[in-house]
């Protein structure tokens, strides 16, 4: 089980140090790694960086060692950037397990047992809801359990999320993208009505549907893409993309779902445990058993705002939202 994880504050909230302090989704899915068995040992750090410890650029040097030991190479340069320019500290502090839903763990001790996997081919059959897998015996029943396809609960079986992504050179921020994400799945729902299998994954095999739309800089705007996930492995997905700069619809590869976003070196899966479709030829093997630090999002207890969904919902969200939604039916 993992034993610590790391924070990173805030010293300042400007664009050049946003991307330091993102929050990754490992940390929801965190209680699958953590039941599982048949797997390799667990290997417990026992090292000096403990809750309580604040990692600075004073003593960045001090603990890089213990740091090349808990944290994947990806952050250690992006955090140690942020760190040792004096933007941002790490404070480490005791593991919070962030909670799946009532209905999504009632759904996972259900139907504990009855999801199968073929041998060969991968594929998974007989899934109800939930984690098909709680008690992993094996890396490819642990692949289906963080595949994106299914392992999305909450509010991702039915997402509607306006997001910023902004590029920087080094610490520098040099532009921004903007845009809304739309989701819906399909199989398995456990917490927003219809609950269960819709008719668009029994009858047309369809796990989930993602949509983005582009709202800015100029260049790109009003760039959408509709991506049809199918539940076969072997069925590529159908991907279609509207390029406003030709004013043509124009289908996309459907194996590859980890294509660079908007011309960076972010891809789908920095956001996710597994975003790419699984595919029969692929092999699956645990490397490791250990524990780890993860980030996660922090700005201090009192710094969440207040939340009113009708007063921050604008005017254009919601013309968009009627426009698009209708889609994903």
């Amino acid at each position: 089980m993992t034993k610590v994880t790391v924070h990173v504050r805030r010293k300042k909230m400007t664009k050049g140090t946003a991307r330091l302090t993102g929050a990754f989704l490992l940390v929801i899915l965190l209680p699958v790694f953590v039941l599982a068995s048949g797997m390799p040992p667990l290997k417990k750090y026992t090292g000096p960086i403990k809750p309580g410890v604040v990692i600075t650029k004073d003593n960045w040097d001090q603990y890089l060692p213990e740091l090349e030991k808990l944290l994947p190479i990806s952050k250690i340069k992006w955090y140690g950037m942020g760190v040792k320019a004096g933007v941002v500290t790490m404070p480490i502090v005791e593991t919070k397990v962030m909670p799946l839903t009532k209905a999504y763990v009632a759904a996972t001790k259900k139907y504990e047992g009855t999801a199968r996997i073929d041998p060969v081919t991968h594929d998974m059959s007989n899934y109800k809801a939930g984690i098909p897998f709680p008690h992993p015996k094996n890396a490819v029943q642990l692949a289906w359990n963080v595949y994106s396809m299914i392992a999305r609960a909450q509010g991702h079986e039915d997402c509607r999320l306006g997001s910023v992504f902004m590029l920087f050179n080094g610490l520098e921020y040099e532009k921004s993208f903007s845009w809304y994400l739309y989701s819906r799945k399909y199989c398995g729902r456990t917490d927003i009505l219809p609950l269960g299998d819709m008719p668009q994954f029994t009858e047309q095999n369809i796990g989930n549907k993602v949509s983005i739309i582009v709202r800015a800089p100029n260049e790109v705007k009003g760039f959408i893409q509709l991506r049809n996930r199918f539940w076969d492995l072997d069925k590529a997905d159908a991907c279609f993309s509207y390029i406003p700069s030709i004013r043509r619809l124009r289908r996309m590869t459907g194996n590859d779902l980890t294509d660079p976003l908007m011309g960076s070196d972010n891809v789908p899966d920095d956001n996710e445990v597994s975003h790419q479709k699984l595919d029969p030829k692929m092999t699956f093997t645990v490397l490791d058993h250990k524990d780890m630090l993860v980030p996660r999002w922090y700005l201090g207890p009192d710094s969440k705002p207040p939340y009113d969904y009708k007063k921050s919902r604008t005017a254009n969200l919601s013309m968009i939202i009627k426009k698009w939604v209708p889609a994903f039916r």
